[in-house]
């Protein structure tokens, strides 16, 4: 899956506006209706290029990617005591693409949980790929989901990028669907018009597609940055803080690491 607007679309004339807040980017398209290219939904691009130079700037990112996340769960309106399945996907054992686990082992799952306040029900899952398990990504999160009763998806996910700026620093947040390994020629999205349950997907590029960047690549070449296992550990804290806070919000940071069962 590439970020939304590396697609061969004039996607300004759809209404995408970039606002710079103090050392973020942020990039809004709200799509009212389904078009060629976009779904109807809510689309987001958080950006902070100096985002591992400084804790403050860690911050930063995670702050607004908090304001989306709440934004769109009240887009699906999703309320406490609701179930939500986060789901990582991607495969563990190739760093570039293990973001979505990384995340996911970050997140503390509050189903069956006792709290004196009232939460979401948190279920995770990291269903891997299907050239491991001989099985659809779509199909285990879909019966998952299903058992689980859950009344929102979140999907977490490596993206593929033509642009070199974007690795690791490019944080896109969407209320539609994901295909897991869009990118590599996979088509069966998991979406709310195909599980019947709302989605948020979120994505982060750790994938460099070479044929954006030189004319004289010829050939598919995707590569990974020499930090990769730095960037993963970075941009999966980022996203799990940001998720545990707004689906445990009545339990504070604390609280969640001394109930969350290290690993």
């Amino acid at each position: 899956m590439k970020i939304f607007d590396e697609i061969d679309v004039d996607f300004k004339s759809l209404g995408f506006k970039e606002t710079k807040l103090e050392d973020v980017i942020l990039g809004v398209l709200d799509v009212k209706n389904d078009t060629k290219n976009f779904k109807k939904g809510k689309y987001r691009i958080v950006s902070c290029h100096n985002l591992y130079l400084h804790h403050d700037y860690i911050k930063q990112v995670t702050k607004q990617i908090k304001i989306i996340l709440r934004e769109f769960i009240r887009y699906h309106k999703i309320h406490l005591g609701e179930t939500v399945l986060v789901c990582g996907l991607g495969n563990e054992d190739i760093v570039a693409d293990s973001l979505g686990v990384m995340t996911c082992k970050k997140i503390l799952a509050t189903n069956k949980l006792h709290f004196k306040y009232k939460l979401h029900n948190v279920c995770t899952i990291c269903p891997n790929v299907q050239a491991v398990t001989g099985i659809a990504t779509y199909d285990i999160v879909k019966g998952i989901a299903n058992e689980i009763k859950a009344n929102l998806i979140i999907l977490i996910d490596s993206l593929l990028t033509e642009n070199i700026k974007r690795l690791g620093h490019s944080f896109q947040l969407s209320t539609v669907g994901m295909i897991p390994g869009g990118a590599l020629g996979n088509t069966i999205e998991i979406s709310k018009e195909t599980s019947g349950i709302p989605c948020i997907s979120i994505g982060v590029p750790m994938l460099l597609d070479l044929k954006g960047v030189s004319s004289q690549t010829k050939m598919s070449i995707v590569v990974a940055p020499k930090d990769i296992n730095y960037l993963i550990k970075t941009c999966s804290t980022i996203l799990s803080d940001a998720i545990n806070s707004v689906v445990c919000t009545s339990l504070t940071k604390k609280q969640i690491l001394e109930t969350k069962t290290p690993f």
